[in-house]
């Protein structure tokens, strides 16, 4: 048993102590007062150790976890499909995204809905309306492994752009003393951008989830805009990181983009924006081994697209 500086295990009994013997035992006793106080305040200090160690610096590791879930669709079916994926119990959700596969979901699926269901899933909305299936929908919700205390918020914010024919974009903002990981949106048209920027194009600035949606004439629509939100404040080891985007021009073929983190902090989410009409995203989603937020998208032109249409990707880092 370890003993501290100032306890010394240096009795020993001899047997010509002989009326020195009360004072013998008296120091034992003193001795093993000693051994016991620093048990346990070893043990104490073990603990202390290992608690500041996992919240900071992950003695168990801080790791996302991507949770899958699919669902396929027939030829010639249409309408809109859910598919919701489900963190398990023990983790926290940070963030959720998607990826299509299969028949024309290339050019003609479109993504109605791609948000948290609830803290711990979350739930995406594809519709194939233009020639039905065959295709295959799979959500996948980001799931986070910690020691660290994790609480989270989600934000829902709605509003109802005018139907003139323009891009509209809103945001759904975390409160004071939280940090943004992850948001999307629910639109009946879908969305060209969702991502963790504000309008102003600056990253981290208010804090929020940015969705941007072109309306057409006669249009009524009414988005709704979610943002999730985790805790930033003591004991919670969450601040905020960097957002890294990557940007690349989409003509005749599909394109993946992918983007991750600066060394020491941690990718919870991402987003995505096109910059013109004439792409069709089918895929958004964290990688596998959770080290890049990957983005999806092929050139589909209409009327009036350019010869290029730029699609970016963003990833949402934290420092834990």
């Amino acid at each position: 048993m370890p003993t501290s500086p100032g306890c010394r295990r240096s009795a020993a009994f001899h047997p010509m102590l002989g009326s020195l013997a009360p004072l013998y035992l008296l120091s034992l006793l003193l001795l093993a007062a000693c051994t016991n106080t620093t048990a346990a305040g070893s043990a104490a200090t073990a603990t202390l150790s290992s608690s500041t160690t996992s919240a900071h610096t992950g003695g168990s590791p801080a790791i996302m976890e991507r949770m899958a879930s699919s669902t396929s669709v027939g030829a010639g079916m249409t309408g809109a499909i859910s598919v919701t994926a489900y963190c398990p119990l023990g983790t926290t959700m940070l963030s959720g995204g998607y990826g299509l596969g299969g028949g024309d979901t290339a050019t003609n699926t479109q993504i109605l809905q791609d948000r948290p269901d609830t803290p711990s899933s979350w739930t995406v909305v594809a519709e194939n309306a233009a020639v039905g299936g065959p295709y295959t929908l799979t959500t996948y919700a980001d799931c986070l492994k910690s020691k660290a205390p994790v609480v989270t918020h989600i934000v829902e914010s709605a509003f109802s752009p005018p139907a003139d024919g323009n891009y509209h974009e809103a945001s759904a903002a975390c409160p004071n003393g939280s940090v943004v990981t992850g948001g999307g949106f629910a639109s009946g048209i879908g969305a060209d951008a969702s991502l963790p920027i504000n309008g102003a194009g600056t990253a981290r600035s208010a804090n929020v989830w940015d969705t941007q949606i072109g309306m057409t004439q006669g249009q009524t629509q009414t988005p709704a805009i979610y943002a999730v939100c985790v805790d930033s404040t003591p004991p919670s080891s969450f601040r905020e990181g960097s957002i890294p985007t990557a940007a690349q021009p989409i003509t005749t073929t599909s394109g993946d983009l992918s983007i991750g983190c600066p060394a020491g902090q941690l990718l919870v989410g991402g987003g995505l924006a096109l910059d013109h009409v004439g792409a069709n995203v089918y895929g958004s989603t964290l990688s596998a081994d959770g080290s890049q937020w990957t983005v999806s998208a092929t050139f589909f032109p209409f009327a009036g697209t350019p010869p290029a249409v730029t699609e970016t990707a963003y990833a949402v880092c934290v420092r834990t």
